[in-house]
């Protein structure tokens, strides 16, 4: 999502960032990066005390509850780039430069369906972002057969069935280039599924009701969402609603939305935009 921001300071012309992450593959051939250096927090107050200008561009802050952040108001990409001194209008997408030799390399899984079947193994796991293996693997049983089915994820992410198993095999580049050639993406809110977006990958994303669409995903997408009264809670791990906003979410809604997205035709994703005042 920083290359979001990099991007939309490349459209005005300002200077290109420096990115401290523990990523740097992440940025190679973004626009408005200049250079990665590895992660370390004590960057940003070194580079204030110097008088250089620096931000931390979170899009959300954790309440005195516990537990609990912030709803943003605005899609967390626009909140990201107001909060990195952009005004204006942005576009609400990310960015992955793939390579062409990638491509190819990639090229044995064009046109298959990239499932994800959890979160939790990741540096940010949420429970109440999970629907649950067992549902995601009755979708993936679904299309075994039919369609070419692969499941990126970590090697402790519960194996679906039917799948070239992945699983721990690729690296971030890789995957990005997987599903890049994909014929679209299975899986839940996070990482991947805003990679996704970067390399113009169709998705159906189990939502649930933690957070809405409009405020962290693409509506490009089909997002199976719900909207229980508690909802969004952007709760990371607890829930007093015995997680409803996802046992809600049938199998054969997310079969259902996956043929939907299979019928259409293969091409570039719709952006919108959004204003900053």
């Amino acid at each position: 999502m920083l290359a979001t921001l990099a991007a939309e300071r490349s459209k005005r012309g300002l200077p290109p960032l420096t990115i401290s992450t523990p990523h740097p593959e992440l940025f190679q051939g973004a626009a408005g990066v200049a250079r990665t250096l590895p992660l370390n927090w004590g960057l940003l107050g070194a580079a204030g005390r110097m008088g250089l200008p620096a931000c931390n561009p979170f899009y959300t802050e954790a309440l005195p509850i516990p537990d609990h952040e912030a709803p943003p108001t605005r899609h967390i990409l626009a909140e990201l780039c107001r909060r990195g001194g952009i005004t204006g209008a942005v576009e609400l997408r990310t960015y992955f430069s793939v390579t062409a030799e990638e491509l190819a390399a990639s090229e044995p899984y064009r046109g298959a369906l990239v499932f994800q079947a959890s979160g939790l193994s990741g540096s940010h796991g949420m429970r109440n972002k999970e629907w649950g293996a067992d549902k995601m693997a009755r979708v993936a049983a679904h299309f075994s057969g039919r369609q070419p089915t692969v499941q990126l994820g970590s090697p402790q992410d519960p194996l679906l069935p039917g799948c070239v198993d992945l699983r721990g095999k690729t690296s971030l580049r890789q995957t990005a280039a997987i599903l890049a050639n994909a014929a679209g993406f299975v899986g839940l809110i996070g990482f991947p599924m805003h990679l996704a977006r970067a390399v113009n990958c169709p998705a159906v994303i189990v939502y649930g009701g933690r957070e809405r669409p409009w405020q962290s995903g693409y509506s490009c997408n089909l997002n199976l969402a719900t909207a229980p009264e508690c909802s969004p809670c952007w709760r990371w791990q607890t829930c007093d609603f015995e997680r409803r906003c996802l046992t809600e979410i049938a199998p054969a809604q997310v079969i259902a939305a996956v043929e939907e997205m299979l019928r259409r035709p293969r091409s570039a994703l719709a952006v919108e935009s959004a204003t900053i005042e």
